[in-house]
């Protein structure tokens, strides 16, 4: 389990705790944190990213844990919890740049729960870390596939053979889906319309000759 998951975990878990100890004290925070919560002038997905941004200011690893948690739940995106998190460090300068390390992390460990993908702007992500996270998926990637081929052909001279085989063949089915998305956002149009005019910028140029 991840640190960011942890937090969250033991957050729901002590303040179980605390209601034993202190029911009526509790239940005044509760009723101040749905009124607050609630949608308003303000939605309720802009409110967990407001409080993602004072989590960070105020380095609580429990509170940031857990919003970043909410203001996925609510559907925002990680370009928008990076935002978020960008408007603490203005406030909070280098120590709440160290903390926003934690959004990061949450935002790693989220993914796997609720099947989004980390989108980071490159602003936050430089393009070394980006090609190293890069590497580091690819690489789970083929130990996967080479532990596949083990299990298929354990101590056969075939084990590599079939190891290239199934990633030529994810090869091809992740192009597809990379052409089916394209198709969705219209790039594949683009694409069409741009080749048309290339070419007919190539029969002026011809004429002109």
């Amino acid at each position: 389990m991840g640190v960011m998951l942890s937090r969250v975990e033991e957050r729901a878990a002590n303040l179980e705790k605390i209601e034993i100890l202190s029911p009526e004290e509790l239940d005044a925070w509760h009723s101040i944190t749905d009124l607050v919560s609630q949608n308003g002038a303000i939605n309720p997905k802009s409110k967990a990213l407001i409080a993602v941004s004072l989590s960070v200011v105020a380095k609580c690893d429990w509170c940031t844990a857990y919003y970043v948690k909410r203001s996925l739940d609510l559907g925002a995106t990680s370009k928008e919890i990076v935002e978020a998190a960008w408007l603490a460090v203005l406030m909070g300068g280098s120590p709440a740049l160290m903390q926003a390390q934690k959004v990061l992390q949450a935002l790693d460990e989220f993914k796997d729960l609720t099947g989004y993908e980390s989108n980071f702007p490159d602003v936050v992500y430089g393009r070394k870390t980006r090609e190293g996270l890069l590497r580091k998926r690819l690489g789970n990637y083929v130990r996967s596939v080479c532990d596949t081929s083990e299990a298929m052909c354990h101590g056969s001279k075939n084990r590599r053979r079939l190891a290239l085989n199934i990633a030529k063949t994810d090869g091809g089915v992740l192009r597809r889906l990379v052409e089916k998305e394209s198709d969705k956002r219209g790039w594949n149009k683009e694409a069409r319309l741009n080749t048309h005019e290339l070419s007919d910028e190539t029969c002026v140029r011809s004429e002109e000759r």
